[in-house]
């Protein structure tokens, strides 16, 4: 009786065990490396979420009980809050009668150039009461925050403000958030010291104040009207790519901010 010959693989058979075992690799390596990808792209955007989270929670704070000295009543004036230029301020014009919204950047140099020709505000006469008292009141707030931008959006090196006037018990103290883009962070200073937010991680970050108007262009006798302010907050966050492959992911933030203090003193439920 013979014995049964020892049969092993064939070179086929081999060839094609080597082909299967390196596609299973290739696959667990595929997945393996998507989910470590996945796992530090999402830390990099938890990180960016509380820094995000910090900066706002102070933005909140100060913009909520911005203030500024009502005695200074021209428009084209924001003298409170400090000396660099140009600052910038939004005027969003609301013609009841046509349902049209016009928007008017404004940029207040220094000293006083009275209200630009081309601001949709400037058609009413300051001649009634109640125009009188809208301007005022928008000076008022145009001098508890300015967003101030000396250089170019694309330089690098100049900073960029964020400047706001802080109601506290019977007084106002300053702060000043600065945007530095060239190491992308926000810095607070203020009275109570000073803090950075975002280091490394701000690639924008903007503060624009907004200031909304009734303005009845067909009816001449019609008072200006101010309806309500805000703070319209850019922010956009990104960690810093480095060496490795792994792409960063840009977070981007708009959001609103409103100062309630101050929009009481619109609706009229304060003295001015």
């Amino acid at each position: 009786m013979n014995p049964t010959p020892h049969r092993g693989f064939t070179i086929v058979e081999a060839l094609i065990t080597v082909a299967l075992s390196t596609t299973i690799l290739a696959l667990l390596f595929g997945t393996f490396e998507f989910t470590v990808n996945q796992f530090i792209q999402g830390d990099d955007t938890l990180t960016a979420g509380r820094h995000s989270q910090l900066l706002l929670s102070y933005l909140k704070a100060d913009i909520s009980m911005a203030d500024a000295d009502p005695k200074n009543r021209d428009i084209s004036r924001s003298d409170d809050t400090g000396t660099t230029t140009p600052k910038s301020f939004v005027h969003l014009a609301q013609d009841p009668d046509t349902s049209k919204l016009t928007l008017f950047a404004q940029t207040i140099q220094t000293g006083s150039t009275g209200l630009s020709s081309q601001d949709p505000i400037s058609t009413k006469s300051q001649t009634h009461p109640s125009t009188r008292l809208a301007l005022a009141r928008a000076a008022r707030i145009q001098n508890a925050f300015a967003w101030v931008d000396p250089g170019e959006k694309s330089s690098s090196t100049i900073p960029r403000f964020f400047v706001v006037n802080v109601r506290k018990d019977t007084g106002r103290f300053r702060v000043v958030y600065t945007y530095w883009p060239a190491s992308r962070t926000v810095q607070r200073d203020g009275p109570d010291g000073s803090i950075r937010m975002g280091q490394g991680f701000v690639t924008d970050f903007a503060c624009s104040p907004y200031l909304e108007f009734l303005v009845a262009k067909s009816r001449p006798d019609e008072p200006l009207t101010l309806l309500k302010c805000w703070v319209e907050v850019r922010l956009q966050l990104q960690a810093v790519q480095k060496h490795d492959r792994i792409a960063k992911k840009i977070v981007d933030l708009n959001t609103r901010i409103v100062p309630r203090f101050l929009n009481a003193e619109v609706r009229g439920a304060t003295g001015l």
